[in-house]
């Protein structure tokens, strides 16, 4: 093996290596900036956003970032894939559903928001 293809082999398995450990799409935290990319209502029909939406989850609050009509920040308890929001008067309830590595879906009272991971 000449001294080219070692360097050539060498090169790859750098590459590939490096690839594999600064992979973004393997972050499997839901604590993240969201794409809200549409929903889904319960009668059927789908509302298609465009830029400029989003849904930032922490360790302990939600904001939802709409264009066009600001944000919403709700601070929430957390109970498996339910978000409580607060107050709990309220009884509002965000059940969250992991649709892969990049995609997330959260069932709430307004519909199915339908999240891609940045």
């Amino acid at each position: 093996m000449n001294k080219l293809s070692k360097v050539f082999i060498l090169f790859f398995l750098i590459s590939n290596l490096t690839g594999c450990l600064f992979d973004s799409s393997k972050n499997n935290s839901i604590y993240q900036k969201w794409i809200l990319k549409e929903v889904i209502y319960d009668d059927g029909s789908i509302n298609i956003l465009g830029t400029g939406n989003y849904i930032v989850i922490t360790k302990e609050s939600v904001t939802e970032i709409i264009a066009g009509h600001g944000n919403r920040f709700y601070k929430y308890t957390q109970d498996g894939d339910n978000l409580y929001l607060l107050p709990e008067t309220n009884n509002v309830i965000w059940v969250l559903n992991r649709d892969g590595n990049n995609n997330l879906t959260i069932r709430t009272p307004i519909g199915l928001y339908v999240l891609q991971q940045i």
